[in-house]
């Protein structure tokens, strides 16, 4: 798109008008892109647009759809044009802070569900919470269970909190700035981590939508990539009570090097999930009683 290239003012023509450019741009997803783009810019549901075809934008929405457009053409994820990213069929807000959630993430939750019983009063640990989209879609779905919410950077914190906050859960979700475990008192009934898991030398052929917007931190996993894993493991007993159950997010192929070290650490009935596409997404073991 070339600055001078003026939108068409209809919303269904300039969805279709940016459908035809996203296209031609090799994008992945250019159909879904320039619907969400445009219904943003506009103000409007998808269904309003069904009902009003010919509804206009105004100049003011035109001018930001082009800027969106620029930014799309430019590999900007739309979740990080428009700040929002659907996660189990709700949206939660994503900051330059925090790690974009993808839908094979949502594979940990279909993990935990299979394991803990959705009216258990449990408590949950979230190891790198990030924007909180784990631990908040947890907390909605088990009314009982109370969680808390551990990364390193503040910033992410506070989109968590956020979070948590939008979707009714924040009286039962606690967040803390700390390196992993930190100072966290009493072990807890579940604990879950997405961690970072590329290593050193695949980073450097990160596809730009996930490295020029995605924190390194949140992504580099180390030299081998189960840096995270290690630190996550050396103390998993005295974070996790026993009968309790870690579920961790991983890698390709990352389960034959881990799965071992699972097992060295002290927990037993390790499970693997697969995602949508069939790829092991999500490993869990449980901490034997005494």
């Amino acid at each position: 798109m070339k600055p001078e290239d003026t939108l068409p003012a209809g919303v269904d023509a300039a969805m279709r008008y940016l459908l035809s450019v996203f296209s031609g741009a090799g994008l992945a997803t250019p159909a879904l892109d320039a619907r969400l783009l445009t219904l943003a810019a506009a103000q409007i549901s998808h269904e309003a647009m069904i009902r009003d075809p010919g509804c206009e934008l105004s100049p003011a929405q035109l001018g930001l759809l082009q800027g969106f457009a620029r930014r799309r053409l430019a590999h900007e994820p739309v979740s990080r044009i428009l700040g929002i990213r659907e996660f189990r069929g709700h949206d939660f807000e994503i900051t330059p802070h925090v790690l974009d959630p993808r839908a094979d993430s949502e594979t940990l939750i279909d993990a935990v569900l299979e394991y803990v019983p959705m009216d258990a009063s449990c408590s949950i640990l979230d190891l790198g919470t990030g924007s909180g989209c784990l631990l908040t879609s947890l907390l909605r779905l088990m009314p009982k269970a109370r969680g808390v919410g551990v990364d390193i950077s503040p910033d992410a914190l506070v989109c968590a909190r956020g979070n948590a906050v939008r979707h009714e859960v924040a009286q039962r979700a606690y967040f803390v700035c700390a390196d992993w475990y930190g100072a966290l008192g009493e072990p807890f009934d579940l604990v879950i981590a997405n961690p970072p898991y590329i290593s050193h030398a695949d980073m450097a052929g990160l596809a730009p939508d996930v490295a020029d917007y995605d924190p390194a931190l949140a992504l580099n996993g180390g030299a081998d990539g189960l840096a995270a894993y290690r630190a996550i493991l050396k103390d998993i007993t005295g974070i996790l009570k026993a009968g309790g159950w870690l579920f961790m997010e991983i890698g390709a192929g990352q389960e034959t090097g881990l799965k071992p070290m699972m097992s060295e650490a002290g927990l037993a009935r390790i499970h693997s999930f697969r995602d949508l596409a069939g790829h092991i997404r999500v490993l869990g073991g449980k901490l034997p009683k005494n």
